[in-house]
Protein backbone atom coordinates (compact mmCIF):
# COMPACT_ATOMS: atom_id res chain seq x y z
CA UNK A 1 0.00 0.00 0.00
CA UNK A 2 0.79 3.91 -0.77
CA UNK A 3 1.99 5.18 2.87
CA UNK A 4 2.25 9.13 3.81
CA UNK A 5 5.06 10.40 5.78
CA UNK A 6 4.50 11.74 8.99
CA UNK A 7 4.11 15.37 7.91
CA UNK A 8 2.22 13.96 4.60
CA UNK A 9 0.23 12.45 7.55
CA UNK A 10 -0.48 15.61 10.00
CA UNK A 11 -1.53 18.09 6.63
CA UNK A 12 -3.96 15.36 5.40
CA UNK A 13 -5.82 14.65 8.69
CA UNK A 14 -5.96 18.62 8.77
CA UNK A 15 -8.21 18.36 5.51
CA UNK A 16 -12.19 19.93 6.51
CA UNK A 17 -15.10 18.73 4.77
CA UNK A 18 -15.54 21.22 2.41
CA UNK A 19 -14.64 21.74 -1.35
CA UNK A 20 -14.50 19.11 -3.72
CA UNK A 21 -13.94 16.61 -0.81
CA UNK A 22 -17.27 17.33 0.38
CA UNK A 23 -19.17 15.60 -2.39
CA UNK A 24 -17.21 12.61 -1.04
CA UNK A 25 -19.27 12.27 2.32
CA UNK A 26 -22.48 14.26 1.38
CA UNK A 27 -24.93 11.62 0.35
CA UNK A 28 -24.02 8.89 2.65
CA UNK A 29 -26.90 9.41 4.83
CA UNK A 30 -29.02 9.90 2.18
CA UNK A 31 -28.15 6.27 0.41
CA UNK A 32 -28.46 4.21 3.76
CA UNK A 33 -31.78 5.84 4.32
CA UNK A 34 -32.49 5.10 0.86
CA UNK A 35 -31.34 1.39 1.29
CA UNK A 36 -32.59 0.90 4.31
CA UNK A 37 -29.12 -0.09 6.16
CA UNK A 38 -28.74 0.36 9.70
CA UNK A 39 -24.40 0.47 10.24
CA UNK A 40 -24.72 -0.96 14.20
CA UNK A 41 -21.33 -2.08 14.68
CA UNK A 42 -19.60 -0.15 12.14
CA UNK A 43 -15.51 -0.76 11.26
CA UNK A 44 -14.14 2.55 9.46
CA UNK A 45 -11.30 1.98 7.19
CA UNK A 46 -9.33 5.26 7.43
CA UNK A 47 -6.32 6.80 5.21
CA UNK A 48 -5.16 9.36 7.72
CA UNK A 49 -8.52 11.75 7.91
CA UNK A 50 -10.34 11.81 10.42
CA UNK A 51 -13.52 13.20 8.15
CA UNK A 52 -15.40 9.99 7.91
CA UNK A 53 -15.51 9.35 11.45
CA UNK A 54 -17.04 13.24 11.82
CA UNK A 55 -19.43 11.82 9.09
CA UNK A 56 -20.83 8.67 10.38
CA UNK A 57 -19.84 7.61 14.05
CA UNK A 58 -23.53 9.23 14.89
CA UNK A 59 -25.40 7.05 12.47
CA UNK A 60 -23.68 3.93 14.07
CA UNK A 61 -24.21 2.17 17.53
CA UNK A 62 -20.50 1.38 17.84
CA UNK A 63 -17.80 1.81 15.70
CA UNK A 64 -13.77 1.05 15.44
CA UNK A 65 -11.13 2.54 13.41
CA UNK A 66 -8.20 0.53 10.93
CA UNK A 67 -5.19 2.87 10.33
CA UNK A 68 -2.72 2.38 8.19
CA UNK A 69 0.42 3.09 10.30
CA UNK A 70 1.46 4.60 13.78
CA UNK A 71 1.41 7.99 12.89
CA UNK A 72 -1.72 8.07 11.45
CA UNK A 73 -3.03 5.73 14.43
CA UNK A 74 -1.29 8.57 16.89
CA UNK A 75 -3.13 11.69 15.07
CA UNK A 76 -6.73 10.28 15.72
CA UNK A 77 -6.30 8.62 18.97
CA UNK A 78 -5.46 11.96 20.00
CA UNK A 79 -8.87 13.44 18.38
CA UNK A 80 -11.25 10.40 19.35
CA UNK A 81 -9.41 9.13 22.25
CA UNK A 82 -12.84 7.13 22.76
CA UNK A 83 -12.95 5.31 19.85
CA UNK A 84 -10.96 2.16 19.42
CA UNK A 85 -8.10 2.24 16.88
CA UNK A 86 -5.88 -0.71 15.49
CA UNK A 87 -3.30 -1.01 12.64
CA UNK A 88 -4.08 -2.59 9.47
CA UNK A 89 -2.32 -6.31 9.35
CA UNK A 90 -2.16 -6.89 5.87
CA UNK A 91 -1.36 -10.84 6.33
CA UNK A 92 -4.29 -11.07 8.64
CA UNK A 93 -7.97 -13.14 7.23
CA UNK A 94 -10.40 -10.72 9.74
CA UNK A 95 -10.05 -7.41 10.78
CA UNK A 96 -9.70 -7.25 14.49
CA UNK A 97 -13.02 -7.21 16.69
CA UNK A 98 -15.22 -8.74 14.34
CA UNK A 99 -17.76 -9.37 12.87
CA UNK A 100 -19.31 -5.91 12.19
CA UNK A 101 -22.60 -5.15 10.51
CA UNK A 102 -20.94 -2.45 8.21
CA UNK A 103 -17.65 -1.74 6.77
CA UNK A 104 -16.47 1.72 5.36
CA UNK A 105 -14.23 2.49 3.03
CA UNK A 106 -13.80 6.03 2.42
CA UNK A 107 -11.10 7.07 -0.63
CA UNK A 108 -8.93 4.08 1.09
CA UNK A 109 -8.23 2.50 -2.54
CA UNK A 110 -6.08 5.29 -3.91
CA UNK A 111 -3.75 3.56 -1.91
CA UNK A 112 -3.22 0.05 -2.72
CA UNK A 113 -0.26 -0.27 -5.17
CA UNK A 114 -1.55 -3.64 -6.62
CA UNK A 115 -4.28 -5.57 -7.57
CA UNK A 116 -3.37 -8.28 -5.14
CA UNK A 117 -3.62 -5.79 -2.09
CA UNK A 118 -6.72 -5.02 -2.89
CA UNK A 119 -7.94 -8.20 -3.27
CA UNK A 120 -6.45 -8.96 0.27
CA UNK A 121 -7.95 -6.02 1.84
CA UNK A 122 -11.60 -6.74 0.12
CA UNK A 123 -11.26 -10.70 1.37
CA UNK A 124 -10.35 -8.94 4.98
CA UNK A 125 -13.58 -6.99 4.41
CA UNK A 126 -15.71 -10.21 2.88
CA UNK A 127 -14.42 -12.39 6.13
CA UNK A 128 -15.66 -9.70 8.96
CA UNK A 129 -18.76 -8.66 8.37
CA UNK A 130 -21.72 -10.45 9.55
CA UNK A 131 -24.15 -12.16 6.78
CA UNK A 132 -26.47 -9.44 5.43
CA UNK A 133 -23.87 -6.68 6.55
CA UNK A 134 -22.71 -4.20 4.06
CA UNK A 135 -19.60 -2.85 2.61
CA UNK A 136 -19.73 1.41 1.65
CA UNK A 137 -16.88 2.57 -0.24
CA UNK A 138 -16.20 5.58 -1.49
CA UNK A 139 -13.94 6.06 -4.45
CA UNK A 140 -12.35 8.88 -6.58
CA UNK A 141 -12.68 9.17 -10.09
CA UNK A 142 -10.52 9.80 -13.29
CA UNK A 143 -12.06 13.14 -13.33
CA UNK A 144 -9.93 14.10 -10.12
CA UNK A 145 -6.81 14.29 -12.36
CA UNK A 146 -7.82 15.80 -15.09
CA UNK A 147 -11.45 18.64 -14.49
CA UNK A 148 -10.95 21.78 -12.84
CA UNK A 149 -12.56 21.28 -9.56
CA UNK A 150 -12.38 23.44 -6.70
CA UNK A 151 -9.83 21.61 -3.99
CA UNK A 152 -8.12 18.96 -6.23
CA UNK A 153 -6.43 19.31 -9.20
CA UNK A 154 -4.01 17.02 -11.15
CA UNK A 155 -0.28 17.95 -10.87
CA UNK A 156 1.13 15.21 -13.35
CA UNK A 157 -0.23 13.52 -16.59
CA UNK A 158 -3.53 11.62 -15.62
CA UNK A 159 -3.76 8.37 -14.97
CA UNK A 160 -4.12 5.83 -18.72
CA UNK A 161 -4.17 2.48 -17.30
CA UNK A 162 -5.31 0.76 -14.12
CA UNK A 163 -2.03 0.70 -11.62
CA UNK A 164 -0.71 3.69 -12.80
CA UNK A 165 0.62 6.24 -10.54
CA UNK A 166 -0.40 9.76 -10.33
CA UNK A 167 -0.51 12.98 -8.47
CA UNK A 168 -2.85 15.68 -7.09
CA UNK A 169 -2.69 18.69 -5.30
CA UNK A 170 -5.52 19.01 -2.06
CA UNK A 171 -5.73 22.69 -2.26
CA UNK A 172 -7.40 23.59 1.06
CA UNK A 173 -4.27 22.07 2.85
CA UNK A 174 -1.25 22.71 0.23
CA UNK A 175 -0.29 18.75 -0.07
CA UNK A 176 0.52 17.05 -3.00
CA UNK A 177 -0.23 13.33 -2.47
CA UNK A 178 0.21 10.25 -4.98
CA UNK A 179 -2.36 7.97 -5.73
CA UNK A 180 -2.73 4.36 -7.41
CA UNK A 181 -5.55 4.28 -10.18
CA UNK A 182 -8.25 1.79 -10.42
CA UNK A 183 -12.19 2.10 -11.70
CA UNK A 184 -14.92 2.00 -10.19
CA UNK A 185 -15.58 -1.26 -12.53
CA UNK A 186 -12.73 -3.49 -11.13
CA UNK A 187 -13.63 -2.58 -7.37
CA UNK A 188 -17.42 -3.75 -8.46
CA UNK A 189 -15.87 -7.36 -10.22
CA UNK A 190 -13.16 -7.64 -7.05
CA UNK A 191 -16.18 -7.35 -4.55
CA UNK A 192 -18.50 -9.50 -6.41
CA UNK A 193 -16.11 -12.44 -7.15
CA UNK A 194 -16.11 -12.52 -3.59
CA UNK A 195 -19.50 -13.04 -3.23
CA UNK A 196 -20.50 -9.09 -2.71
CA UNK A 197 -24.19 -8.13 -3.62
CA UNK A 198 -23.97 -4.91 -5.72
CA UNK A 199 -26.97 -2.48 -4.31
CA UNK A 200 -26.01 1.32 -5.34
CA UNK A 201 -23.85 3.30 -7.17
CA UNK A 202 -23.94 6.66 -7.04
CA UNK A 203 -22.34 9.53 -8.43
CA UNK A 204 -22.90 12.89 -6.58
CA UNK A 205 -22.83 16.03 -8.08
CA UNK A 206 -22.75 19.72 -6.98
CA UNK A 207 -25.68 21.63 -5.99
CA UNK A 208 -26.18 25.31 -5.19
CA UNK A 209 -27.63 24.48 -1.88
CA UNK A 210 -24.36 22.76 -1.20
CA UNK A 211 -22.67 26.32 -0.41
CA UNK A 212 -19.81 25.09 -1.79
CA UNK A 213 -17.04 26.99 -4.56
CA UNK A 214 -17.68 24.51 -7.28
CA UNK A 215 -16.21 24.66 -10.87
CA UNK A 216 -16.70 21.10 -12.77
CA UNK A 217 -18.41 19.55 -9.82
CA UNK A 218 -21.83 20.71 -11.03
CA UNK A 219 -21.37 18.57 -14.49
CA UNK A 220 -18.79 15.90 -13.67
CA UNK A 221 -19.11 13.88 -10.39
CA UNK A 222 -15.60 13.37 -8.70
CA UNK A 223 -16.42 10.54 -6.60
CA UNK A 224 -18.19 7.05 -7.29
CA UNK A 225 -20.43 5.98 -4.04
CA UNK A 226 -20.38 1.61 -3.84
CA UNK A 227 -22.88 0.47 -1.37
CA UNK A 228 -22.45 -3.67 -1.50
CA UNK A 229 -24.52 -6.39 0.65
CA UNK A 230 -22.79 -9.49 1.35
Amino acid sequence: MIEFTEQEVHKYSQGPIAGTGFLAFRDVQKLLSELSLQPGKALDLGCGNVRSIATIKDLCSSIHRCEFDGSAIEKFQTQYPDIPVFANNTSAEHFPSQPYDSIFSFLRFFHFDSLASMRSELARCYHSLKPGGFLFIVHGNHSLSTANYASVGGVTPPPSVEGDKFKVKLKLVDLVVEDTYWTVETIQSECEKLGFQMQKIHQPLGEQADNQPYLDEYSVAPYTYLVLCK
